[in-house]
């Protein structure tokens, strides 16, 4: 059987690509290879550094908000304490008749719940002798650096709180609370 004109045409370009040079070689391949690695890396190192940012920035966005609800708490059990006692020992804070609990207490740190707890007689009426006041919140806890002093001559309460990550200190807050109820009114 003879080839066919048509044939040969069609078989003339298909031959030409087989026995063409032109392409990459091994050298050109190696190289793409290389550096599609390097970009790996460096994306990979990217999203390393991306992530440690979002952390540092989710924990002070958590501190910021534990300490407004911290500061909140104290300022309103100090402020309308309806009196104050100046025995303040070592450790702990002036005691003070709770407004919420109708009882002395004072307030200290708590390693134990990890935050600042209520110390006093049958808190809440649950017959418990504490009550904490600010947990942790995740890994996040509230201290006293300075306990809460009562100064009667200006009757302000003076405290300095601190939001801690483990042993690190990410806010601290130096509060004056003037005190709203008293037992002379």
């Amino acid at each position: 059987m003879k080839n066919s004109p048509a044939i040969i045409k069609t078989m003339n370009p298909l031959m030409a690509k087989l026995k063409d040079s032109s392409g990459f070689m091994l050298g050109e391949q190696l190289l793409s290879i290389i550096f599609i690695g390097l970009l790996c890396i460096a994306i990979s190192a990217g999203i390393g550094v991306a992530l440690a940012a979002f952390a540092n920035i989710s924990d002070q966005a958590n501190a910021n908000q534990l300490l407004s609800r911290s500061i909140l708490e104290i300022n309103d059990e100090l402020a309308y304490s309806l009196e104050v006692q100046n025995d303040q020992t070592s450790g702990q804070s002036n005691s003070f008749i709770s407004a919420t609990n109708h009882t002395y207490v004072y307030l200290l740190n708590d390693t134990a719940a990890n935050g600042i707890s209520m110390y006093g007689e049958n808190l809440a009426g649950a017959g418990s002798d504490t009550v904490t006041l600010i947990p942790a919140a995740g890994n996040l806890s509230a201290y006293f650096s300075e306990l809460p002093v009562y100064d009667k001559t200006s009757n302000t309460w003076q405290y300095t709180l601190q939001i801690k990550k483990g042993n690190t200190v990410l806010k601290e807050q130096e509060m004056t609370v003037a005190r709203i109820m008293s037992s002379e009114t």
